[in-house]
C-alpha cells in the first residue's frame, strides 16, 4: 500500500459529523466504567507499515505509542496501538491514521484481497444489537461503504493478513461475549468485557499460521 498517498485524500466525505455524536468516535464513551483498561484513552491500532509513513510525517502532537509483535511461524508481524487522549483535536489532523480515516467501517476481506464485507472499525461497536442504536450517525449513510471501496487502494499482503486476523478476534469475542452493550447494565456489561479482553483467550483461539498461509498462497511471503 502506497501510504504516503493514502495520508493525503479522504476515503469518504462526512463533513461536521461529530456535532450528530458529540465525537463518539474520537471519545472513550464507555471509559467510565472501566475498571483496569485506560478511561479516556481511544486505542489506534497500525501496522508497521503505516508507522513509518506516520512518524515519517511526524505523527500526532501527545499520542503515546508501544509496539507489539506476534510469531508467526519463524517470522514476526509487527504492528503498533497509539493511545490517544486528544478528542478530535489531533494536531495536525492530517496526520490521523488509517483506522481514523476509514472509521466506523473496517473492510472484510479474503485472502485475495477482495471485499467481501465490512467489520466496524472499533472492537466495542461490535456490541451494538443494530445500526439504529449505534452511537456513530455514520453507520446509518448508505454511501459511506461504497465510498469506502471505491476510494481504497489495493491492499497490500500484510494489511490483508491483518484485516483478516481483525476478523478472526471479532467473531471469537462474541463467542465469549455475545451480550450487546445497548441492552445490559453497561457496568456489568465492561467488567466482562475486560476480564475477556485481559484474559488473552480469544488470541488462543485464533489460527494465525492458517491464516498467514492463505494470504502467502496469493502474495508470496510478506513478513
Amino acid at each position: 500500500m502506497k501510504w504516503s498517498e493514502i495520508y493525503q485524500k479522504e476515503l469518504f466525505l462526512a463533513s461536521e459529523c461529530y456535532k450528530e455524536c458529540g465525537g463518539y468516535c474520537c471519545n472513550n464513551f464507555f471509559g467510565k466504567y472501566y475498571k483496569i483498561l485506560d478511561k479516556e484513552s481511544v486505542v489506534l491500532p497500525m501496522i508497521d507499515d503505516e508507522y513509518e509513513e506516520y512518524k515519517k510525517r511526524g505523527g500526532i502532537k501527545n499520542v503515546k505509542e508501544k509496539r507489539y509483535e506476534i510469531k508467526v511461524k519463524d517470522k514476526k508481524f509487527v504492528f503498533y496501538l497509539l493511545s490517544c487522549k486528544e478528542k478530535g483535536l489531533c494536531n495536525p489532523h492530517s496526520n490521523r491514521p488509517f483506522i481514523c480515516r476509514i472509521y466506523p467501517y473496517l473492510p472484510k476481506v479474503n485472502e485475495k484481497g477482495e471485499i467481501i464485507g465490512f467489520n466496524y472499525a472499533s472492537i466495542m461497536d461490535i456490541f451494538y444489537s443494530s445500526k439504529e442504536k449505534h452511537n456513530c450517525p455514520l453507520v446509518r449513510k448508505d454511501y459511506i461503504k461504497e465510498e469506502i471501496k471505491k476510494n481504497l487502494p489495493k491492499l497490500s499482503a500484510k494489511m490483508i493478513f491483518a484485516l483478516m486476523l481483525v476478523d478472526e478476534v471479532f467473531k471469537e469475542i462474541k463467542k465469549f461475549l455475545p451480550e450487546y452493550i445497548d441492552q445490559n447494565d453497561k457496568k456489568k456489561f465492561i467488567s466482562k468485557f475486560e476480564m475477556v479482553i485481559l484474559s488473552g483467550k480469544i488470541f488462543k483461539k485464533i489460527d494465525i499460521v492458517s491464516i498467514y498461509e492463505k494470504v502467502k498462497q496469493y502474495h508470496g511471503e510478506f513478513l
